[in-house]
């Protein structure tokens, strides 16, 4: 019988620590535009993916998947962003591409200063933060899983 590979998934410390909350990045979207962290923030807080390269097969089915689950995550109150390392032009031709364009931001990450704010350098997976900023849970995906269960996400934003 097939056993899917184990995620490795980590739950965040519930109390308000000033050094646990996320520094206001900024960071470039699809379009070029400068998004603030703080603007991205839902309220219960912002769902944000990280994945590679947009035109790995792996990462489209990330991008279809997070299209077709968006609705779910935003009526439990949190946004979603997905960030990349790719170029905004590189995003720009997805987003465009697309027959319907993500209902979420695409992020651009060049130099990985996000991705290492929450140790994702070179990985692919998911950060809970809440309306504080402060990161509540984090997946981190193999390469042969897309994401974790939709339930399971739900569980932690409802939880969070």
């Amino acid at each position: 019988m097939y056993q899917m590979p184990k995620l490795a998934t980590r739950e965040m410390p519930r109390f308000i620590n000033l050094e646990r909350m996320t520094p206001d990045f900024s960071i470039y979207d699809h379009a070029g535009k400068t998004q603030i962290l703080s603007n991205m923030l839902g309220m219960n807080g912002v769902v944000l993916g990280f994945i590679g390269e947009i035109w790995n097969p792996v990462n489209i089915q990330r991008i279809i998947w997070l299209q077709k689950h968006a609705h779910s995550i935003h009526r439990s109150g949190y946004k979603l962003a997905l960030i990349t390392r790719d170029q905004p032009q590189m995003l720009y031709g997805y987003y465009v591409s697309s027959l319907t364009p993500p209902p979420f931001p695409l992020l651009t990450d060049v130099g990985g200063e996000v991705h290492s704010i929450f140790d994702m350098t070179g990985r692919s997976g998911m950060v809970v933060l809440d309306r504080m900023k402060i990161a509540r849970h984090k997946w981190e995906m193999p390469a042969d899983r897309i994401w974790p269960r939709l339930t399971d996400i739900m569980g932690i934003l409802e939880a969070a």
